[in-house]
């Protein structure tokens, strides 16, 4: 049976509010700048750069895991989404890891019932990697 994946964004667990059905993130994302010298053959590397990601999270919003209503839940998730920097986002199918993001765009939500609503919340990781959850020391 598969997991389901939980996400933390700073200290907030969104898991009592939010179930998540999808997560979308690149593969492999490289921007590689090359030059043509002269009339030679081929080019020659300039740089090669992690550029700014992309991680969507799809998932619903169950009313019954929280006890508040749609709208209730859109404001607390709001108020811990809404941050002024980059805060850390795990994910629970990446257990060693985290990204450096922030949230990003504008959020629509259907907010015919009260009980349940799904929603796309949009992450821009802006240094383009993830980080390591645990040191590793090594010694010569």
């Amino acid at each position: 049976m598969k997991d389901v994946i939980t996400v933390k964004y700073g200290e907030f667990d969104l898991s009592p509010y939010f179930l998540v059905s999808n997560v979308t993130m690149p593969f492999l994302y490289k921007d590689n700048q090359s030059t043509q010298v002269g009339r030679s053959d081929g080019e020659v590397l300039q740089y090669s750069r992690n550029p700014k990601t992309q991680i969507t999270i799809q998932g619903t919003i169950i009313t019954q895991h929280s006890g508040m209503s749609v709208a209730d839940t859109r404001d607390k998730l709001m108020g811990y989404l809404n941050a002024r920097s980059t805060q850390r986002l795990v994910l629970s199918n990446y257990p060693d890891r985290y990204f450096n993001a922030i949230f990003d765009g504008t959020q629509d939500y259907d907010g015919t019932f009260d009980y349940l609503t799904t929603v796309s919340l949009v992450f821009i990781v802006p240094d383009g990697v993830a980080h390591s959850l645990t040191t590793k020391t090594t010694s010569n």
